[in-house]
């Protein structure tokens, strides 16, 4: 997969985290999950320095990914750890956690 199009898809799967309904009933824990990994994957092969775009939807996915951490109601909970995974990638790794 070339640079551009992983940025690409990148700034998809973090549009899709951003929009999910996390608290909603139709709330589906697979696809959260297979979301969540398409990111830590796409994290992983991204070329650096990103693009100002590339940026802004992995802030995005970040407040997404926050707000679906919220709604973790166990910490027992399968999700906690990707979610912790791609706060980790998203807000430590390319500094685009804002507090």
């Amino acid at each position: 997969m070339d640079a551009v199009t992983c940025a690409h898809l990148l700034r998809h799967v973090s549009h899709a985290l951003c929009r999910y309904d996390y608290d909603g009933d139709n709330a589906d824990f697979e696809e959260i999950i297979r979301l969540l990994r398409w990111f830590h994957a796409l994290c992983a092969r991204v070329d650096l320095p990103l693009d100002p775009d590339t940026e802004a939807g992995i802030r995005s996915a970040m407040k997404g990914v926050a707000r679906g951490r919220l709604s973790v109601v166990s910490g027992e909970d399968a999700l906690v750890a990707h979610f912790n995974l791609a706060i980790a990638i998203g807000g430590g790794y390319f500094k685009q956690w804002r507090e």
